[in-house]
């Protein structure tokens, strides 16, 4: 996630700088407007969406589920079943610390599982049953559960690692028992086993398994990465990448505000009055934002394959980021097509077809000259005009071959 959003405000840089330094009126218009009240509701709240986000997706790395809390051993009845549960039952001076959940079946493939606190709120609220008692899902599959991304590396390349894995897998065969799955948080390796038949076991019985298998577990954290060295590396991991994520909501925030800003101003945002033509910039900048979206939908295809959970923030990322980069390059085109244009105007004359004005808090003075569309001009000059006026109108090719009105001239009666 964190190189996906590094690749965002890559991204977002340049579109920021190209503001700041061609049009600065407008970036630090757009920047005043975060104190305006039409913006400042928006804007907390968007911050605080991406902040509650990022608190629930936070891996969570002192246990995995509810049930585990209590550190004595406990029973319960599961459809008339019996199981026993015993959470961090210590093989004493044997360096190795277990979870036994008695009960189950399960097989030898082996595949990696993540989980964070929204998955843990989902738990809570009954929503999700995952890794509950009786589920087949887990019957098939020994689950690698782990906030390390180095542990869960070397697991995968890692063979003689594999090896004690499948020998402590054997090892508790012959007691019929079978590895369900290990958890692994903060430099504890927690083996969580299962009987294959519901058969009663004691407390003592746990105890001499936990004997038999702390040898091999003492191997296997041996193969497991340094604790302290791990650790810093998983703070500075999270500070970085908490880093990004605060910068990429201010910029999301920034150009949501610059969105709603340009969208209340007088004029449409998608044309612009002194256009000939209106909609001129809108097929490419549509093509513009394709291009770019498109080199970050590959970012985002990799990060959903790896992780679906990401799904509903990326899609949510995307289509803001759609719709600000859409906006943003329909007004970059016009500007760069007046203010870089050094055309000569040509003069034309023109004759005022109709006028008219939009009376209230904001009034709006609207004149239309034939074979051109409507444009709103201001009060001093909607005055001048009445139908059947004649004016001249100097337009000007534009710099992009987007033909705009450089200036208009009442032809007075005299003339």
């Amino acid at each position: 996630m964190a190189v996906l959003q590094l690749f965002s405000l890559l991204l977002a840089i340049p579109l920021i700088l190209f503001f700041m330094f061609v049009f600065p009126e407008k970036f630090y218009a757009t920047l005043l407007f975060f104190y305006e009240p039409q913006t400042r509701i928006p804007f907390i709240l968007l911050f605080t969406l991406l902040f509650l986000w990022r608190h629930l997706t936070k891996r969570h790395k002192e246990h995995t589920y509810d049930y585990f809390d209590d550190l004595s051993l406990t029973e319960k009845r599961i459809d008339g079943k019996f199981y026993h549960y015993s959470n961090y039952i210590d093989a004493k001076d044997k360096g190795a610390n277990f979870t036994l959940f008695i009960d189950g079946k399960c097989g030898y493939d082996f595949m990696l599982k993540y989980e964070n606190r929204f998955e843990k709120l989902l738990k809570s609220l009954h929503l999700s049953y995952e890794c509950q008692s009786g589920n087949k899902k887990f019957d098939d599959t020994i689950y690698i559960l782990s906030d390390d991304k180095i542990l869960c590396r070397d697991l995968k390349t890692d063979t003689q690692l594999q090896t004690l894995i499948f020998e402590l897998f054997w090892n508790l065969k012959e007691h019929n028992f079978t590895l369900k799955y290990l958890q692994y948080y903060d430099g504890r390796l927690i083996l969580h086993a299962a009987t294959k038949e519901s058969n009663d076991r004691t407390l003592q019985e746990i105890e001499k398994l936990c004997d038999m298998a702390a040898p091999i577990m003492r191997e296997v954290i041996m193969h497991l990465p340094d604790k302290t060295e791990q650790k810093n590396h998983n703070i500075y991991r999270e500070k970085s990448s908490r880093m990004i994520t605060i910068s990429l909501a201010l910029f999301i925030a920034l150009f949501l505000n610059g969105a709603i800003k340009l969208l209340l101003e007088s004029a449409s945002i998608f044309y612009t009055p002194r256009l000939i033509e209106r909609y001129h910039f809108l097929v490419p900048s549509l093509e513009i934002t394709l291009l770019l979206v498109s080199v970050y939908s590959i970012f985002v295809l990799i990060y959903f394959y790896k992780s679906s959970r990401l799904a509903l923030a990326l899609f949510i990322g995307i289509s803001l980021g759609s719709a600000a980069l859409f906006l943003t390059s329909i007004t970059a085109l016009k500007e760069m097509n007046i203010y870089l244009d050094t055309s000569k105007a040509r003069v034309e004359l023109h004759r005022v077809t109709d006028t008219r004005a939009v009376r209230g808090r904001n009034s709006r003075y609207y004149v239309t000259f034939d074979k051109l569309d409507e444009m709103r001009v201001p009060y001093g000059v909607y005055k001048q005009y009445q139908k059947n006026n004649f004016s001249i109108i100097y337009i000007r090719q534009g710099f992009l071959d987007a033909p705009w009105i450089y200036s208009i001239k009442r032809v007075s009666h005299s003339q």
